[in-house]
């Protein structure tokens, strides 16, 4: 009888630490595609559906080497935008007190990656330039990956 009340109690307590766990987890992902509409209603552009994703957040140890680190977290993308929108979410960033991250930044003459944080939020984000025939850029793909 004891044994079996040991059990039922074990079991409770297992369940309510996994729907606690579990409920988290949701509700950090919820809370990235609030952030996207956020941007999204602030800026006046609109992104492709949020999906899930796995950023690279690059990170100095101990040793003074740079490690990535692998977040799961949510992207969306906009295509062919101007360079006057793209410009927009990088304002965004700023605006809202996100810092850029010296070792999550690539510039090129094709693309670029910026890595802002702020508190516990990580975003990377993502251009791909296509090069017009006077090799001024033509339109910007976007995509931002976001994790928590």
């Amino acid at each position: 009888m004891k044994k079996r009340i040991i059990i039922s109690i074990t079991l409770i307590i297992a369940v309510i630490f996994f729907l606690i766990f579990n409920n988290k987890e949701v509700e950090e992902k919820d809370n990235i595609s609030i952030f996207f509409e956020l941007i999204e209603h602030e800026k006046n552009i609109s992104f492709s559906d949020s999906q899930n994703s796995i950023i690279d957040w690059k990170v100095v140890d101990e040793d003074n080497n740079v490690v990535v680190i692998k977040k799961e977290g949510k992207s969306v993308q906009i295509n062919k935008v101007e360079e006057t929108d793209s410009q927009k979410i990088d304002d965004f960033f700023e605006e809202n007190g996100f810092e850029l991250d010296i070792y999550n930044l690539a510039d090129g003459p094709e693309g670029s990656i910026k890595g802002y944080r702020k508190d516990k939020m990580y975003c990377v984000i993502t251009r791909d330039c296509e090069l017009g025939s006077d090799t001024i850029f033509k339109k910007i793909n976007v995509n931002i990956a976001c994790a928590i």
